[in-house]
């Protein structure tokens, strides 16, 4: 045993109510979970130690006295929470990564140093390795990882030397930062969430120029930025007193690339002319006390979060080029800037109870997402059907699922529902097709389909088939499938709370042989999950299906649910989907598609050959030629 350099009881339920009285010297390695003991033996001399594993245990204190621990680089005592004093770990000068995190009785951390690994603890390490052992930590290569988060009565951490990658503080009483933390050049990650005893930071942290990333979220006491490293790439500030935030603090983060101030209720002003060239995601969600949004160069912005500010006027949306979410749900917008339709990158367009909306402007067409559900001052919607044909027969954009809802904006005028309508239509028609057909630049999603509410109690008349209850059968001819896209369906619901995934449309196919076939469509989508309503409201939805396996059918029977006896399907339609259809709208020649229907087909059988240039003559019909090169050579 005195040789020992391992020893590991991982797996053990070992107890030892007499205690251990000996520890060899040797070791190098001690991996001991749950350690019974309140201390080590007094007897045992730690010089070799390199690793030192013991989560979960009932230690209070390492040991008493001088320790020679020149060799001791990892320390994991996490969830030790009878742990109250580790003063020996003063005595290691070359820590690598030390885990104290849900030491709950820990008061005082003392003076740490952290150290890259140097040659004799490489062949150290080796030497573990060698007996066929890997070190415990996935991550033994981090170069200086301390962790104290949730030591929930720490409130005093004493200087820390070395080269430190990570600082964990989150969830500790610390009501300041040791000023050694201004020299660790090499930090890259500071947490202190939830530190609510924490007011300030040191004047002098913008040296730190290798830090990436600052949490300060949850530090309710903590009301004064100072200038902060000019290299950061993620700042979190929410939850905290802040009432302004100085230009000086933030204005050459030219490498910030997220920007959290959620839910600072104090915050009154943003500063102008900041260089925040870098800026992808900006967080002001909350921010209940803002007024106004700075006009900010923006071109990299990706998502702009504004939900619950008092913000009810937006700046020109000209800079916002790569914007592609934007999130005003509950705030006071009282108008959306008309050059929002040249957001041509924007996917998520979120307006829920804004309730001094009055009017949308037109639209990006290449929009995914709206849910203006709950804007009850909403009158008027514009859009331009000519324009949303001429970008669907573009054909270069995404088929995809997309989504536009209106749930209980109660004061939209007729022609704001016509619109909503006939925008269903064409894109209900468009994705249809773009389904069935090849197209080298277009990306499907695993389920295509438009989904559309708004608030109505009649099924619209486009509607081939319609019944005033929740299902309805329909006789089909022996040549249905010819030229055949789909079916879009509507169904009218009188509804309170509604999960989007219940409501759902059951469609049953009985063939001429006595066979059935069953295809289930819902609303399920995860950007939007509920529809909190207390109106009628209509929805008209279409999803791609493959109807190959049905066509000897005769008849079908579709049954609709809402999800609860709450929620009641009122009413419900059907409409049959054909090549005529879109051919009436503008959105394809027949000939055309036709022809990539039987090529599609044929193709598929194995049995056809043909001429490159009859594809690309019938393609360029279309406007496809130069997207079917792939498929025809």
């Amino acid at each position: 045993m005195r040789r020992l350099w391992l020893l590991d009881l991982s797996r053990s339920c070992l107890d030892f109510p007499q205690g251990i009285e000996y520890l060899p010297d040797s070791l190098k390695c001690l991996m001991w979970p749950f350690w019974p003991l309140k201390s080590l033996p007094s007897n045992f001399r730690p010089h070799n130690l390199v690793e030192l594993r013991m989560p979960n245990s009932k230690l209070q204190q390492l040991w008493s006295g001088v320790q020679n621990l020149g060799n001791l680089k990892y320390v994991d005592l996490s969830d030790s929470l009878y742990l109250t004093e580790i003063s020996g770990l003063s005595q290691a000068p070359n820590l690598v990564r030390v885990d104290l995190s849900f030491c709950t009785r820990l008061r005082q951390v003392p003076s740490l140093r952290f150290r890259i690994r140097d040659k004799l603890g490489t062949s150290l390490d080796q030497s573990i390795n060698n007996l066929g052992h890997k070190c415990s930590h996935s991550d033994c290569g981090t170069l200086g990882q301390l962790k104290l988060e949730n030591c929930s009565n720490l409130k005093v951490v004493e200087n820390i030397y070395g080269n430190v990658k990570e600082l964990h503080l989150s969830f500790t009483s610390v009501a300041e930062l040791p000023s050694s933390i201004c020299t660790l050049y090499n930090l890259e990650y500071l947490e202190l969430r939830n530190c609510q005893s924490l007011r300030s930071l040191p004047c002098d942290i913008q040296k730190l120029k290798s830090l990436k990333s600052l949490n300060l979220s949850g530090c309710s006491s903590f009301d004064k930025l100072p200038v902060l490293p000019r290299n950061l790439i993620d700042l979190n500030l929410s939850r905290i007193s802040i009432e302004l935030v100085r230009s000086s603090s933030i204005k050459y983060l030219s490498s910030l690339e997220k920007l959290s101030l959620l839910h600072c209720r104090r915050l009154k002003s943003l500063p102008t002319g900041c260089e925040l060239k870098s800026l992808k995601r900006l967080n002001l969600k909350g921010c209940n006390q803002l007024e106004a949004f700075p006009a900010l160069l923006l071109e990299n912005l990706e998502t702009l979060n504004l939900m619950e500010t008092r913000i009810q006027v937006l700046p020109s949306l000209s800079s916002f080029s790569s914007l592609g979410i934007l999130i005003l749900d509950a705030s006071k917008i009282e108008r959306v800037p008309k050059n929002i339709k040249n957001l041509f990158m924007l996917i998520e367009l979120l307006i829920r109870d804004c309730r001094r909306l009055k009017s949308l402007p037109e639209l990006p067409l290449s929009l995914e997402l709206v849910d203006a559900s709950g804007c009850i001052s909403l009158e008027t919607i514009s859009n331009s059907r000519d324009a949303l044909i001429q970008w669907l027969r573009s054909g270069n954009h995404v088929v995809t699922h997309r989504q536009f809802f209106y749930s209980d904006c109660i004061e939209l005028d007729q022609i704001a529902r016509n619109n909503i309508v006939s925008e269903f239509q064409l894109r209900a028609l468009d994705t249809s097709i773009k389904s069935v057909l090849p197209n080298s630049k277009l990306k499907r999603s695993d389920n295509p389909g438009v989904s559309i509410c708004f608030p109505a109690n009649k099924i619209p008349m486009w509607f081939t088939y319609q019944l005033e209850r929740s299902s309805i059968n329909i006789g089909l001819c022996s040549d249905w499938m010819n030229n055949f896209l789909g079916f879009a369906l509507c169904a009218v619901v009188a509804q309170d709370l509604m999960s989007l995934n219940l409501l759902r449309c059951e469609a049953n196919f009985k063939t001429i042989n006595g066979d059935s076939y069953q295809f289930i469509w819902d609303l399920n989508d995860s950007r939007t999950t509920f529809l909190d309503s207390s109106s009628i409201n209509l929805f008209m939805w279409y999803k791609h299906e493959n109807y190959r396996c049905c066509l000897d059918t005769v008849e079908v029977s579709f049954c609709f649910f809402a999800g609860s006896v709450e929620n009641e399907v009122r009413a419900c339609g059907v409409r049959p989907l054909y090549l005529q259809d879109a051919e009436e709208n503008w959105l394809a020649s027949i000939e055309s598609v036709l022809f990539f229907l039987r090529l599609i087909q044929l193709l598929g059988s194995g049995k056809f050959k043909f001429e490159p240039l009859e594809v690309r003559r019938r393609a360029a019909d279309f406007g496809w030629d130069k997207r079917y090169e792939g498929e025809s050579s």
